[in-house]
């Protein structure tokens, strides 16, 4: 919920940021809003134990608790609407081929391994 899946390729990577980039820039978003939901999960609970050493805490503070999980439940939502959008473009990853494909303007468009290394060799001249 916190923490969204890990990209299986770099390929898949940057293939989802050429197909789109609003898309890919969201799950960016939703992935620190997750961050800062599980961050806030761990902090929580330690601020509700100081506000008892202090002596101010109050049973209606417990609702607090539940702020970690609104937040991870809407990075993983910012998550999940940046695939959608990846998903109109008819995206997709094959594994053993390592490569990226899209319908953009009608046609399809392809990312593939070999590709970053031609972008990698260009950079090197």
């Amino acid at each position: 919920m916190f923490i969204p899946r890990m990209w299986f390729d770099e390929v898949e990577r940057i293939g989802k940021k050429r197909c789109t980039p609003f898309g890919y820039a969201l799950q960016g978003v939703g992935e620190l809003v997750g961050f800062f939901g599980l961050l806030m999960l761990f902090a929580m609970p330690g601020y509700l134990v100081y506000q008892g050493i202090v002596g101010a805490f109050n049973w209606s503070l417990l609702w607090l608790l539940t702020v970690p999980f609104v937040i991870g439940l809407v990075g993983s939502t910012l998550v999940a609407l940046s695939w959608s959008l990846a998903s109109r473009k008819k995206f997709h990853y094959d594994y053993e081929r390592r490569e990226s494909s899209w319908i953009e303007a009608g046609e399809k468009r392809t990312y593939t391994f070999s590709d970053w290394d031609a972008a990698a060799g260009q950079r090197g001249r």
